[in-house]
C-alpha cells in the first residue's frame, strides 16, 4: 500500500472511530451507570451520569459534538442535566432520543436542563418531555456569549417558572414545542444584565403551541428587558412565525425590547392584558395573524416604540379595544413624544364591546390608520383621543377606511379634544377618501 493510501486509510478509520465514540445512550429501564454508555446494550441509566460525564467525573469526559440519546418510553427523575460542552458547525452537540418511535418521548420528571459554561455553541435539544419542574425553568441557556442553539419538539408542562429561557445567544431556533401550565412565561428571550455580555439576536421562534401561563404575570412569548433598565439589552432580528398562544395572564406576545422583529401568521387569544404588547422596541412588524377573544386589548403600543407596522391581520372580539397607542406613564405631557410612526393598515376588525376601536393617548405621534375594515356590533365610538389630543397635534392620518356599525349616523363616531364628533364631520375633517 502506498504512503498516500495508508494515510487516507488511517484518516478515514480515525474519523469514523471518533464518530462512533461520540454517541452515548441512556436507558432508565435497563441501563447501568457503571457501563460505557456507548451502545444501546451498554447504556447508562441516569441523567446524573451524563452530567458527571460532561465534567469528566468517573468517565472519559464527553467530547465536543457528542450525541446523548435518552430512550423513548423511559422516565428520568434523578438530577438536572447540566450541559458543559457544545459542538461544531459539522457536528452539533445533540440532546435527544432513541428507540421505538411509537413510544412516548423520554420524560424528564422534575429534571431541568441548563447550560453550565459560557462561550459554547452548536447545541441541539429535541424530542424530550419535561414535566413538573418544581424549582425554576425547564430549559435555561443563561451564560455569556452562546451561539447557534436549536430547541425542537419539546413538550413542557407544569413548571414553577418559565418553560424556555435564553439570553446572550447569537443565532437561536425554538420550534414545534408544546408548552402548557407554566408558572411564569412560556418562551423568554431575555436581555443581558451585564453590558459585557453580547446581546441576544438572530432568532427564530416558530410553530410553537403555548397555553396557560401564569394567570397574573405570564406571557406566551416575550422579548424582555433585563432588570438593568439602563441597557438596551435585546439585539436585532427576531422572527416569530406560526405560533399559537392562548390563556396568558398578561400578553400572548410581549415585545419589551429589541429591533427588527416580525410576528407573522401567528395566533393569540384569551390573554389577560393584550394579545400583542410593544414597548422599548423599534422596527416591529405584525402581519397576517389572528388575534381574538382577548380579555382586554388586541394591541398595546407603549413608550419608546417606533416604526411599528400592523397590517393584514384579523382582530376579533376584544373585551376592551383592538388598538391602544400611548404612553400612560406621562399623562398630561401631551408633547412628550415617545411613540413614533405607528402604521395600521389592511386589517379586518370585528368589534363587539362597548369600548372604542382605537384609542390614542399621550406620547403618540405619526399614526396612520389606512385601508382597514372596522365593523362594530354595538353603538360605541370608533375613535377616542384622550385629554386635549387631536389628529392634528399627534400627526395622525386616516385614509380609505370602511367603518360600519348599527347606528352609523350618530353624533358619537369619535371623541376628539374632549368632545364627541359625528361621522360626517369626522369624514370631512380627517378622513381622506
Amino acid at each position: 500500500m502506498s504512503h498516500e493510501l495508508s494515510l487516507l486509510f488511517i484518516l478515514f478509520f480515525t474519523k469514523n472511530l471518533n464518530l462512533a465514540d461520540t454517541v452515548y445512550y441512556v436507558d432508565s429501564i435497563n441501563g447501568e451507570d457503571n457501563r460505557s454508555g456507548k451502545t444501546p446494550k451498554s447504556a447508562w441509566k441516569s441523567v446524573h451520569r451524563v452530567t458527571n460525564a460532561m465534567s469528566g467525573y468517573g468517565v472519559k469526559e464527553i467530547e465536543v459534538g457528542s450525541k446523548i440519546l435518552f430512550i423513548r418510553g423511559g422516565v428520568f427523575r434523578d438530577d438536572s442535566l447540566i450541559i458543559r460542552k457544545g459542538g461544531t458547525e459539522k457536528s452539533h452537540m445533540l440532546i435527544g432520543s432513541y428507540g421505538d418511535k411509537n413510544l412516548p418521548k423520554p420524560l424528564f420528571q422534575n429534571v431541568d436542563i441548563y447550560i453550565g459554561e459560557p462561550l459554547i455553541e452548536y447545541i441541539d435539544i429535541e424530542d424530550i418531555r419535561l414535566n413538573d419542574i418544581s424549582d425554576g425553568t425547564a430549559v435555561s441557556f443563561n451564560q455569556k456569549g452562546l451561539k447557534n442553539i436549536t430547541i425542537s419538539r419539546l413538550d413542557i408542562n407544569n413548571t414553577k417558572q418559565n418553560a424556555i429561557f435564553l439570553t446572550s445567544v447569537d443565532g437561536y431556533i425554538i420550534q414545534d414545542c408544546n408548552i402548557s401550565n407554566i408558572g411564569l412565561s412560556g418562551i423568554v428571550i431575555y436581555g443581558a444584565d451585564n453590558k459585557e455580555w453580547p446581546l441576544i439576536k438572530n432568532g427564530i421562534i416558530r410553530r410553537n403551541q403555548i397555553k396557560y401561563t401564569n394567570p397574573i404575570y405570564g406571557d406566551g412569548i416575550t422579548l424582555h428587558k433585563s432588570d438593568n433598565k439602563e441597557l438596551n439589552d435585546i439585539g436585532s432580528n427576531h422572527l416569530l412565525e406560526k405560533n399559537s398562544i392562548g390563556f396568558c395572564g398578561e400578553n400572548a406576545y410581549d415585545i419589551d425590547s429589541g429591533d427588527s422583529i416580525k410576528i407573522i401568521k401567528c395566533e393569540g387569544y384569551n390573554s389577560g392584558l393584550a394579545e400583542v404588547s410593544i414597548e422599548n422596541a423599534s422596527n416591529v412588524t405584525i402581519e397576517e395573524s389572528y388575534f381574538h377573544n382577548g380579555d382586554k386589548n388586541g394591541f398595546d403600543v407603549g413608550k419608546y416604540s417606533n416604526n411599528i407596522i400592523i397590517r393584514r391581520n384579523v382582530i376579533k372580539n376584544m373585551k376592551f379595544r383592538p388598538f391602544v397607542i400611548g404612553d400612560s406613564s406621562h399623562e398630561g405631557e401631551v408633547f412628550y413624544k415617545t411613540i413614533h410612526d405607528v402604521k395600521i393598515y389592511n386589517n379586518w376588525v370585528y368589534h363587539s364591546s362597548n369600548h372604542e376601536i382605537i384609542r390614542v393617548s399621550n406620547g403618540s405621534e405619526k399614526i396612520t390608520y389606512k385601508d382597514n375594515i372596522s365593523i362594530s356590533t354595538t353603538d360605541n365610538r370608533f375613535i377616542y383621543y384622550e385629554d386635549d389630543l387631536t389628529p392634528e397635534n399627534t400627526d395622525s392620518f386616516f385614509e380609505n377606511n370602511i367603518w360600519h356599525r348599527p347606528n352609523s349616523n350618530s353624533d358619537d363616531f369619535a371623541y376628539i379634544n374632549g368632545k364627541d364628533m359625528g361621522f360626517f364631520k369626522w369624514q370631512t375633517t380627517y378622513e381622506d377618501n
